[in-house]
């Protein structure tokens, strides 16, 4: 999903549970690894292949989302934050829990064990129609409850 997608979600989850700050890095913050990959690539100084990259579903080198969109990477951060502080550890959990649900419904490439190469794309189409409907649905989620 894209950014938006993301900071919407976090909107949510800091709404109901009075922490936007945290809710938002935690629902965003696991696209870092995105960077890793454009930098590694050397797409980051190049607007025009930038651009292209992240506005496209596909990944044409497998690895925009990596080590933080592993579920063991998600268990293993939640584990250590629910045991130094559970209520932040919760509100850590949900959000970086629900950045990997919303990047399983689209359909660009998610390993969520990687290194291992099971790969889900979901029915969303990334960057389309269909998910900036999504997205209105979260704003209005976040608009009334």
């Amino acid at each position: 999903m894209t950014t938006a997608t993301h900071v919407a979600l976090g909107l949510i989850i800091g709404k109901v549970t009075n922490n936007y700050g945290l809710a938002l890095a935690f629902s965003v913050g696991p696209d870092i690894d995105h960077l890793v990959s454009y930098a590694k690539h050397g797409v980051l100084l190049n607007p025009k292949k930038f651009l292209k990259v992240t506005t496209d579903a596909e990944d044409p080198w497998g690895d925009q989302k990596s080590f933080l969109h592993n579920v063991f990477v998600w268990f293993g951060i939640s584990l250590v934050a629910i045991a130094v502080n559970q209520k932040i550890g919760l509100i850590i959990s949900i959000a970086y829990l629900g950045h990997l649900v919303l990047d399983a419904l689209d359909n660009s490439l998610f390993f969520p064990f990687y290194p291992h190469k099971l790969c889900i794309k979901g029915p969303i189409i990334y960057n389309s129609a269909y998910e900036y409907f999504f997205l209105s649905i979260l704003l209005l989620i976040y608009i009334f409850i």
